[in-house]
């Protein structure tokens, strides 16, 4: 379940609040709010106060006094181990220019399953990485009837992961910076799944109920 609420443009005040199993997460645009949100929901119900966010779903958040930097280092590592591609060639684009992927080709099947499962972690790893969102998104059309030639084209977005690992993800210039709050408007008016809309979220308070 998720609840955003933007106060009257006089007021300019945002809150943001998303409920998953047993983890209740909010941020907003007012510290005072904020903490009065926590101190009645502390009292309302039995809960623990994990303080600042630092790790949800596979993100990593780094919330520092000159802003907010998300990325996925360790989602990406155990990505490449899993696919057996970390300590592979490196290369320097995540598809090759002007190449055009065909639906159907002469070369061998590759494992649909596994196939699938590159594809919608990649899908995932585009939350910090929207360098590799076009190259992902092309190979999204082709989850019925992969190729190995489409794996390949998958398996060279790994190779260029490997070359960036530890330079990714991205900052949003301060906590009070409207950037980071209209990112979390888009995020919930275009995530329509609770479980997708949480794994995007950038997090200034977690409680665990």
């Amino acid at each position: 379940m998720s609840l955003h609420y933007t106060s009257r443009p006089k007021v300019a005040y945002s809150f943001t609040l998303s409920l998953y199993v047993d983890d209740l997460i909010y941020t907003g645009t007012n510290t005072k709010m904020l903490m009065e949100f926590k101190e009645d929901m502390m009292k309302t119900f039995e809960m623990t106060d994990l303080s600042l966010m630092s790790y949800f779903l596979g993100i990593e958040v780094s919330q520092r006094n000159d802003g907010i930097f998300i990325s996925q280092k360790k989602y990406t590592k155990d990505l490449l181990k899993k696919f057996k591609m970390y300590g592979c060639k490196l290369v320097s684009t995540p598809r090759v220019t002007n190449e055009k992927l065909q639906k159907v080709y002469v070369a061998l099947e590759a494992d649909a399953s596994r196939y699938r499962s590159l594809v919608r972690s990649l899908l995932y790893l585009t939350t910090t990485r929207l360098d590799i969102m076009f190259a992902t998104s092309l190979l999204s059309r082709f989850m019925q009837n992969p190729s190995q030639i489409h794996l390949g084209v998958g398996k060279r977005i790994l190779s260029y992961l490997f070359l960036l690992e530890d330079k990714q993800g991205f900052k949003f210039g301060g906590v009070d910076n409207v950037d980071f709050y209209h990112y979390l408007g888009y995020l919930l008016l275009t995530k329509s799944n609770p479980l997708e809309l949480l794994t995007h979220l950038i997090l200034t308070f977690t409680l665990l109920l």
